[in-house]
């Protein structure tokens, strides 16, 4: 029988020690049995990026598996693994499903009991420091809990990157049903790129603005839909796990897009204060002029009838107080920041010179000199099963509001399925013209106009219908 010195790293994790500091040392002696050795696969989930490429951005450096015995929040702390680079095989890009997929072989142990699994990613020092300090009997909501990230400058995107923090779960199990099993590891970081579509509009830097400097490892079990694999909801440290502050105030530059930023998940601010929201400073040039500052913000961009860019309310912004992602009270729909997710800001238009100061631009959320819009999707990605193998399958939106003002709109298509896709649309007021990366919608006004329509992404395979994705189409009298 081996002891488990919660001690152990501890040197490591001195700056992490901020929640456990003042706790006494203990001595966890693992439960007997015999050990049984098991072949885990393990897949880091999400597209190639441009700051880190696809390898990068997936690259696994170290796993620790923390074994809770039992199920739910109340699971008691067991044992440990730690798995090392050296310990996997090599990184492995399957084509078909657009994931880095590895494997390593560990010894568990098993006594007939069930445990529940917790794979920690690219986290070693900041479990170190929970490990060493906290009481012999932690519980499996208390100790993942306080598992935070920090990141006080731009994310080191450089030759000496700074690894992704990830997370998966697997159980109430025995080791011989864990044998050969895949677990998905979720990214417990947003990305956000930036890209311009404006071509009277020039780029020089990207500045974020309020970014948060701690972020939770694990989210918080109400806030993840194990179904789908994404959370709901952003899970915020708790106060006394970070030093410092947790939002960064100082605008933080990042190199020029198009380039990946990472961020940890953020939550809009209780005083309602749009300026402390977090949010993008773009400094660049109009054709012909000097280089100014423009605020870009996650917020929705309402097309119509109040359908929006941005994924999130499908039928309109929510009810005045609501807080359904809004600001309570208003009708403003600013966005919070979810691990996991991908946000892609697109500068659209510039209608004038932009401000002269980040401060300036930062205060003036609403001016109109530059439109932007962004389109988030869960990095997992809405799985389509074909056969035998999954595959992401992802639209911007699935309802289109056209009016007398609002005639155009496109969707984007996001697939790492192999076969081809297209477009079925029966209806003569609005026609969809198939592009590389999605489908422009244009009303048209031939016949008369009905109440709504919809037409059909259609995913096939040697000419025959794989899966159907159905997008709503209305129009609305001014």
């Amino acid at each position: 029988m081996r002891s488990l010195y919660r001690y152990i790293w501890t040197v490591l994790a001195l700056p992490a020690l901020w929640a456990c500091s003042g706790e006494e040392k203990t001595v966890i002696t693992e439960p007997e049995g015999k050990e049984e050795r098991v072949t885990i696969y393990f897949n880091s989930m999400g597209p190639a990026t441009y700051a880190l490429d696809f390898e990068k951005e997936s690259r696994v450096e170290t796993i620790d598996i923390l074994a809770f015995k039992g199920s739910g929040a109340e699971a008691v702390f067991a044992f440990s693994r730690q798995i090392n680079d050296a310990d996997m095989d090599t990184p492995v890009l399957e084509e078909a499903t657009g994931v880095y997929k590895r494997s390593f072989e560990v010894e568990l142990i098993n006594d007939g009991e069930q445990y529940t699994y917790v794979f920690l990613a690219n986290a070693r020092v900041e479990i170190s420091a929970c490990l060493s300090a906290y009481p012999s009997v932690v519980e499996k909501g208390y100790l993942l809990s306080h598992l935070v990230a920090s990141n006080t400058s731009a994310w080191n995107t450089g030759t000496d990157y700074k690894r992704l923090p990830m997370w998966g779960e697997y159980g109430p199990a025995t080791p011989k049903t864990l044998d050969g099993k895949t677990i998905d590891l979720i990214r417990a970081v947003a990305r956000v790129d930036v890209s311009v579509t404006a071509a009277n509009f020039t780029i020089s830097a990207v500045y974020v603005k309020n970014q948060y400097n701690h972020g939770r490892i694990v989210p918080e079990t109400a806030k993840w839909n194990a179904t789908d694999k994404k959370v709901t909801e952003p899970s915020l440290p708790l106060s006394g796990d970070y030093t410092g502050s947790l939002v960064n105030s100082n605008p933080l530059q990042y190199a020029t897009a198009p380039r990946s930023i990472y961020l940890f998940e953020t939550e809009l601010p209780s005083d309602n204060n749009y300026t402390n929201t977090t949010h993008l400073i773009i400094k660049g040039a109009l054709q012909g002029k000097g280089e100014t500052y423009y605020r870009a913000d996650f917020k929705d961009f309402f097309t119509g009838g109040g359908e929006n860019n941005g994924n999130g309310w499908e039928d309109g912004p929510p009810a005045t107080g609501s807080g359904s992602g809004g600001f309570v009270g208003s009708g403003d729909p600013y966005r919070r920041l979810l691990r996991n997710h991908h946000y892609q800001m697109n500068i659209i238009s510039v209608a004038g010179e932009g401000y002269s100061s980040i401060d300036l631009a930062s205060a003036n959320p609403n001016s109109q000199r530059m439109l932007s819009e962004y389109i988030n999707w869960n990095d997992r990605g809405n799985q389509v099963d074909v056969g035998n193998v999954s595959y992401s399958f992802d639209v911007s939106r699935t309802k289109i509001s056209f009016n007398s003002q609002f005639t155009q709109d496109f969707i984007v298509v996001k697939t790492n399925y192999p076969g081809a896709w297209e477009v079925e649309n029966t209806n003569a007021w609005f026609s969809c013209i198939q592009k590389e990366d999605g489908i422009e919608v244009n009303f048209t006004g031939n016949t008369s106009i009905p109440a709504e329509g919809s037409f059909n992404i259609l995913l096939k395979s040697n000419g025959q219908v794989k899966f159907t994705k159905k997008i709503q189409v209305t129009w609305n009298n001014d």
